[in-house]
C-alpha cells in the first residue's frame, strides 16, 4: 500500500490537528501500510517513510520527536509497543509503494 486513505471532507482549521492524529492512528493501525513486529523489533512501513521521514522530526513541525519511531509512539494503542519503540533498537523495512492509482489501464 501507500498514502493514507484520502478523508471524505477537507481538513479546516479548528479541527486539522484532532484529524490529523486519527489519520496517523488509523494508518499505524492498517496492516496494509504499517506493521509492528514487537518480539524482533522491526517496523515494516510504507516506502512514504523512507522518503519522508525527515517531516516527522524535524522540530519545526515536531519539536519532541526525536526519530520516527519516538514520533509513532505517540500514535500507537499499544502502551507496551509505545514504550518500545521510545527506549529500544528497531529496525526498520519499507512496504512496496503501490503506485496502481497512477497507472492509467
Amino acid at each position: 500500500m501507500g498514502c493514507p486513505p484520502l478523508q471524505q471532507s477537507a481538513y479546516r482549521g479548528k479541527s486539522i490537528e484532532t484529524r490529523l492524529a486519527g489519520a496517523t492512528r488509523g494508518f499505524l493501525a492498517d496492516p496494509n501500510r504499517s506493521r509492528f513486529d514487537l518480539a524482533d523489533r522491526v517496523w515494516r512501513v510504507s516506502e512514504l517513510l523512507n522518503w519522508y521521514g525527515a517531516d516527522f522530526v524535524n522540530p519545526e513541525y515536531e519539536p519532541t520527536a526525536k526519530s520516527v519511531f519516538h514520533f509513532a509512539a505517540r500514535y500507537v494503542r499499544d502502551k507496551a509497543l509505545a514504550t518500545s519503540l521510545e527506549t529500544k533498537d528497531w529496525r526498520m523495512d519499507y512496504l512496496k509503494y503501490n503506485w496502481r492509482l497512477n497507472i492509467r489501464e
